[in-house]
């Protein structure tokens, strides 16, 4: 007797919630990877694991996950008749006929629409029988062409403006956070403690120099002369006019 085994729905569920879960962080790493940033730190890891805890979990999603596992509404059935799996071919749908539109005129904002523009035009042009219409056709695949590269370029420039505006956002955003960990005394790794004594040697250089070179202008600055017989300033000991009596015992 060969015996067919299943998981319960629900199990199903949380795997392939798991499984969206990893591909749309998957999506979120290529992102920054996108914008040369290959060191994930802790803080693009939570911003990208939230970002894409969000786009998984939905309400529309899990009230799906609970709707497939016959929990609310409660419906075992269901969960029964998922146990047995029958293989059946799907019909293809039939494609409604639907009327084309009207062409209409208009300024092209992309390459795609600028390449069917010129050739509903060129269309037009070749069915025309009264002239010859090959310059205008020469005219018009040269007005494509300088269109279409005028707006591939642009296209570039504008994704690469994006992605340094986003990356930029993204080191500025990881400064901000290692300023605030330094201050509220948090961990540093080894990087950031060298930068840290590096800048306190420089420091204290620029302390060192600054006491050497206010030394220095002190020793340099002339002292005052003054007397040596009164200590006054203004004269010397050979011009003093102080007299000092002289003892008689100095004769003896």
């Amino acid at each position: 007797m060969v015996m067919k085994a299943t998981t319960p729905p629900i199990s199903r569920d949380i795997v392939r919630r798991i499984r969206l879960l990893r591909s749309a962080y998957g999506r979120q790493i290529e992102h920054l990877i996108r914008y040369s940033i290959t060191h994930i730190s802790k803080t693009e890891f939570f911003n990208a694991f939230y970002a894409a805890f969000k786009a998984t979990f939905t309400e529309s999603n899990i009230r799906g996950g609970f709707k497939g596992a016959g929990l609310a509404p409660f419906n075992p059935e269901n969960v029964i008749s998922k146990l047995d799996v029958q293989l059946r071919t799907p019909t293809p749908p039939e494609e409604a006929a639907k009327p084309s539109a009207p062409w209409t005129s208009k300024t092209p904002t992309t390459a795609i629409e600028a390449q069917s523009q010129s050739e509903y035009l060129e269309r037009r042009i070749r069915r025309h029988k009264s002239s010859s219409p090959e310059s205008i056709i020469e005219a018009l695949k040269s007005s494509t062409k300088a269109t279409k590269a005028a707006l591939h370029q642009l296209a570039l420039v504008e994704a690469r403006l994006k992605n340094l505006e986003e990356a930029n956002r993204i080191l500025s955003r990881r400064r901000r956070a290692k300023k605030t960990r330094l201050q509220k005394g948090g961990t540093m790794t080894v990087e950031e403690v060298s930068q840290v004594i590096d800048q306190m040697d420089v420091d204290t250089q620029v302390v060192a120099e600054s006491s050497r070179s206010g030394g220095r202008r002190r020793s340099v600055r002339p002292g005052v002369r003054r007397c040596g017989v009164c200590g006054e300033t203004g004269h010397n000991a050979r011009t003093c006019k102080v007299d000092i009596p002289a003892s008689g015992d100095e004769y003896r």
